[in-house]
């Protein structure tokens, strides 16, 4: 690789870096090819870009977007997952993965210009899906207002359940 070829790969990290919302690393020493193409599959159906790096070039392109303490994530074998939607996708990919080839490691990764590392990002992991977490919200949202409707229907239920037991009584 050349020097120019080497710019310009470092000119399309940065970009990537700086476009996604999140990126995270890992290390996939002792993975085989047909584990490896599964896990490009399986990043492909979540749109997640997967892409192998060198550590160097990595380095330079982390290092002009002032991220401290990522340039920690490039020793050894590294592949970095690209998720420009959902920030949580692509750790979620990368650890469901792991949890069949033990053989890959997560790093931590950069999430919206933040670096975490391994504890965090394994936290992260354990988070239910966009979806769950926005139904959760609604629905705690929602219980006050439930229950203040309730409240304030209890005396005219009661109300009417005594008019029906007159009624009932007359008759």
């Amino acid at each position: 690789m050349n020097r120019e070829e080497k710019e310009k790969a470092v000119k399309e990290l940065e970009d990537k870096f700086s476009q996604s919302v999140s990126s995270v690393f890992a290390e996939f020493r002792g993975l085989n090819v047909q584990s490896m193409e599964d896990l490009r599959k399986r990043s492909r159906e979540a749109q997640v870009e997967f892409q192998v790096i060198k550590n160097t070039l990595a380095k330079r392109a982390i290092q002009s977007l002032n991220l401290p303490g990522a340039e920690t994530f490039f020793v050894g074998p590294t592949a970095v997952a690209f998720g420009n939607d959902d920030p949580i996708t692509p750790i979620k990919v990368l650890n469901d993965f792991a949890k069949d080839k033990p053989q890959l490691v997560l790093k931590g990764g950069v999430i919206e210009g933040t670096v975490v590392f391994e504890d965090k990002v394994g936290a992260l992991a354990k988070l239910p899906p966009k979806e769950v977490l926005l139904s959760q919200f609604l629905m705690r949202a929602q219980s006050p207002l439930t229950g203040l409707v309730n409240t304030l229907s209890g005396p005219i239920r009661a109300l009417m359940n005594c008019l029906k037991a007159i009624e009932q009584q007359k008759a």
